[in-house]
């Protein structure tokens, strides 16, 4: 967690070494860097980190299924879409909606 709060602080929310850090995460569970990832997820302008970044939350964040999830499923890259689909709250009317168009886009 150091680590990667250290990474965000001095090389920001793009630094090349995030990509391992927010991997490594996500595998650990390390629920209390769910703030961070939040915020590399909202400021990164890279989509794969941003991705990263999603797969990460859904491992650390209790709130990602009615939160960040959600909003993946318009995301540009189809892993994180994916991410999105497994664990969004199937209840949300759009997230309905949204997984519908998704099965049928080809």
């Amino acid at each position: 967690l150091g680590a990667l709060r250290e990474a965000v602080r001095g090389d920001g929310p793009d630094a090349p070494r995030l990509w391992t850090l927010v991997d490594g995460t996500g595998r650990l569970g390390i629920a209390c860097a769910a703030p961070v990832l939040r915020h590399i997820y909202r400021e990164t302008s890279s989509s794969h980190l941003r991705g990263r970044a999603a797969r990460a939350l859904a491992a650390t964040d209790p709130t990602f299924a009615t939160g960040f999830a959600v909003e993946c499923l318009w995301d540009c890259e189809e892993t994180t879409r994916e991410v999105a689909a497994l664990h969004a709250e199937t209840g949300d009317i759009r997230v309905a909606e949204r997984l519908r168009r998704l099965a049928a886009d080809p």
